[in-house]
Order: structure tokens, then C-alpha cells, then sequence
């Protein structure tokens, strides 16, 4: 068994469709399952929409009890750009495997996403000249490694594949072409923590020469209804919505007495709206007004959200529901008591269908949100 410990959901289910390329089997679970036969054992964990301190003592709490499980390998699978934690939880996991040495190796040049000397850049731009600058819980003011990991400069430093590596601590692999990637991998041995994104996850996969044998050609049509969340505040994300609803689709928003305040009397409103929609077009997407997130907390935001989905499944029978934002994927998901999944797609990178053993009928796919919606093009 291969075992990922991922920091949210939306990344998760991306490793999730990288092992279904490898043809192996894979669960994803919100808490570790002692009992999965899985190839891949994936926990999504919620730990970067937590406090450090918090986050911490979930990334302990998860790693141990993988641990016991004696995995062939514990991949921590961090956010490409580095939001979140990720120092502080890979200290804590160093700890709890007995590791005195990791490596990090977040780019992943087939999107665009690397490290040259020390800097982080988007599509050949520095990364805080990308919509990244205006993330509303990790806003990225820097392409620098040390300032995206929010540590000291030459805490961590940042290597080049000719550079002999430390013998302990963390280090950042830089990539820039996808290759870099592989070379990485090699250079793993059994007394390090691997981490990274899905693209090194891949080179890992390649370098343990593993290939399994689950039938991975899903049959099943997507089906109406359909329900899609827009849970990102990413620029590209929230001007897709806008061009749709300018074409006359199925959107509908959160209404600014809901986005504004504590007060839930619209959220009836809300709901029949959505349920009139769905009832129009077989398709509704619900989005949040990139001008009124700041007006309460990313997690009310996401709360409410969730409270919206609940109360829609609840009285129309959802077949597919498309989440996007890791976070909102992990808040509704738990609203809706799902804490099983099962990657049967991949859509596209990072884009990934999944059936619910526990909601047998149910399609749910999500992504990261600076990722595309191929699925907003049948609309």
C-alpha cells in the first residue's frame, strides 16, 4: 500500500486521479481506515483552512495513525503554491516517522508551475504577479520560497538538482521542466519524507515502478441533476461564472443579506431559487460575488455554502455534484455525512469524478480552484 496525506480535499482527489492512471485501486477517506485494501490510501485532511497550531496537532494525529499500517510509502501531498502550512506540518511528521531529513518538491512545470533559483514563477511570471496575490486566507505577495512558506530565510533551503543535498532537515528540489521532476524521485531513499504536488507524486510512481491492476475505465454517464459550486475566490474561476450568467445560465448567487451577516432568513429564498433553476435547466451553479467575500469569514462563507447544498440534496435527487475549493469540498462533504470516496475519473488534471459507496446514485467531482472547469463547457 502506498498511503497520502494530503492537506485538503481538492488535492486529495487529484492524487487520486494521478493513481488511477497507474491503473491502481483508491479509496479516499477523511479519517485513516485500518481496513482499506486499497493500492492507495488516501487522507484528506483539513488542515490548511486550520490555525498552525491546530493544523499541527491534526497532521500528528493522522500520522500516526498511518504509521501502523507500515505503508510501502507516505507521500505528504502539499498545495502547488505552497498555501497552507507546509513547513510546520512536515516538522511534525518528521517527528512522528523518525525521519531526519525531507524533501519538497511542490512545481509541477506541465501547468506551468516552477522553481528557479529560488523563486517560484506562473506560466513564466513571478507567482504574486497571478491571481494567487489575492487568496483570502494565503495571499502570495512573494515568488521567493522562503516568504511562501512563511519562514525565515535559509530555514529551508532551496536546492538545484547538480547541489549536494543536507544530510538533515527540509529542502526544496527546484524543477523547471517535467523531467526535473523524475531526477527528484531518484534521489529519494527510504529515511525521507516525500512530499510535493501531484506532478512529483507521478515521477514517484514512476521511480517505485508501480503499476496495478484495478480496471480503471469507468462506464458510468454523468447524469442530471446537476449541481456545480463555485467555492474559489480565483479570479479566472469568478470571471467564468460572470460569462455565463451574462449568457443567460443557470447561476445563481449567494444574496448579500446571506454573504453579509448572520442572519439566515434569505437561505429558504436561496434554495428555491437554486431548486427553479434546476428545475429549468437540469444544471444550477451557485457562486459567491468576488466583491462581497470579505465581508465575513472565508469559513461562514463556506458554512453557508455547505447549508445551501444540504438543503438542495435534500429535497431534488443531485446525480452529479461538482464542487470547486478544497476547503468548500471539505465542508460540504462532511454537511452531507459522506466521509468515503472513491476516484472512478479523471476529467482532467486535477479534475477528478468520484462515487460515494456511501450514497450509491451520487457523482461528486471537485477540484482545486486555480484549476479549469472542463465540465462548465457542456453548459
Amino acid at each position: 500500500m502506498i498511503a497520502v496525506i494530503a492537506d485538503d480535499f481538492t488535492g486529495a482527489a487529484e492524487l487520486g486521479g494521478v493513481a488511477l492512471r497507474y491503473d491502481l485501486s483508491v479509496e479516499i477517506h477523511t479519517e485513516v481506515n485500518p481496513a482499506c485494501k486499497a493500492d492507495v490510501l488516501i487522507i484528506a485532511s483539513d488542515t490548511r483552512a486550520m490555525n498552525e497550531e491546530d493544523a499541527m496537532h491534526e497532521m500528528k494525529r493522522i500520522t500516526e495513525a498511518v504509521a501502523p499500517l507500515r505503508p510501502q510509502l507516505i507521500f505528504k501531498k502539499v498545495d502547488s503554491v505552497l498555501r497552507g502550512h507546509v513547513a510546520a506540518e512536515m516538522e511534525v511528521q518528521m517527528r512522528v516517522l523518525g525521519f531526519s531529513k525531507a524533501l519538497l518538491v511542490p512545481a509541477n512545470p506541465v501547468l506551468g508551475r516552477t522553481i528557479r533559483n529560488g523563486l517560484y514563477y506562473l506560466q513564466g511570471q513571478p507567482i504574486h504577479h497571478s491571481g494567487f496575490s489575492q487568496d483570502p486566507e494565503y495571499a502570495i505577495t512573494s515568488a521567493r520560497i522562503h516568504d511562501m512558506l512563511r519562514i525565515p530565510e535559509g530555514k529551508i533551503p532551496v536546492r538545484k538538482l547538480s547541489d549536494d543535498l543536507p544530510l538533515t532537515g527540509i529542502v526544496v528540489g527546484e524543477a523547471e521542466i517535467a523531467s526535473d521532476l523524475q531526477d527528484w524521485a531518484r534521489r529519494i531513499d527510504g529515511e525521507t519524507l516525500v512530499a510535493g504536488a501531484s506532478g512529483f507524486f507521478a515521477a514517484v510512481l514512476d521511480s517505485l515502478h508501480v503499476r496495478g491492476v484495478a480496471d480503471t475505465h469507468y462506464r458510468e454517464p454523468a447524469g442530471k441533476p446537476c449541481l456545480f459550486v463555485c467555492g474559489s475566490a480565483y479570479a479566472q474561476s469568478l470571471e467564468t461564472i460572470r460569462t455565463l450568467e451574462e449568457r443567460g445560465g443557470p447561476v445563481s448567487y449567494m444574496p448579500l443579506s446571506l454573504a453579509s451577516t448572520e442572519d439566515l432568513d434569505s437561505l429558504e429564498d436561496w434554495v428555491e431559487e437554486v431548486r427553479e433553476l434546476i428545475e429549468e435547466f437540469g444544471v444550477a451553479i451557485i457562486a459567491i460575488r468576488g466583491g462581497e467575500t470579505h465581508l465575513v469569514s472565508p469559513s461562514a462563507l463556506r458554512e453557508r455554502t455547505a447549508l445551501l447544498v444540504q438543503q438542495v440534496c435534500a429535497r431534488e435527487s443531485i446525480r452529479e455534484l461538482f464542487i470547486e475549493g478544497g476547503s468548500t469540498a471539505r465542508t460540504i462533504l462532511e454537511r452531507l455525512d459522506l466521509q468515503t470516496f472513491v476516484p472512478v475519473e479523471e476529467k482532467a488534471a486535477g479534475v477528478i469524478r468520484m462515487r460515494m459507496p456511501e450514497h450509491p446514485g451520487l457523482h461528486v467531482t471537485v477540484k482545486p480552484g486555480s484549476y479549469s472547469w472542463p465540465a462548465l463547457s457542456m453548459l
